[in-house]
């Protein structure tokens, strides 16, 4: 749950009216601080490696959510097996294979990260 609170983006307000205007280009107005314009992204340019990279986290990232949830989901099973080898071996391999499923999301990341900085370097 607080994965999912911290994917949330957080709007501020001006409150000393550099931006009065709706439709203002913060990118383009000279008011605004530089600092401001860098973390709007304004001296930035969009690469195929850059957004690759950025898409492929947030795919990665979500499935890694989903692992730990597996994993999550299968150590639940396997404390409330009260004894019944049957739900207790199913927990173990839940568990496993969320384990499994995080380590490829990791290794995947890292190989792609590893491939697309060498393929655009």
């Amino acid at each position: 749950m607080f994965a999912l609170m911290t994917c949330v983006p957080v709007y501020a307000e001006l409150d000393d009216g550099i931006l009065n205007d709706s439709n203002a280009n913060v990118c383009e107005d000279e008011k605004v601080p530089e600092k401001l314009k860098e973390a709007a992204g304004c001296n930035t340019t969009k690469t195929l490696p850059g957004v690759s990279i950025t898409i492929i986290q947030a795919v990665l990232g979500l499935l890694s959510i989903v692992a730990v949830g597996v994993m999550v989901f299968g150590a639940v099973t396997y404390s409330t097996s009260t004894g019944d080898p049957g739900k207790s071996h199913k927990g173990q391999m839940t568990l496993l294979y969320g384990f499994v499923g995080l380590v490829i999301c990791l290794m995947a990341f890292a190989i792609v990260a590893f491939v697309i900085e060498g393929v655009f370097a």
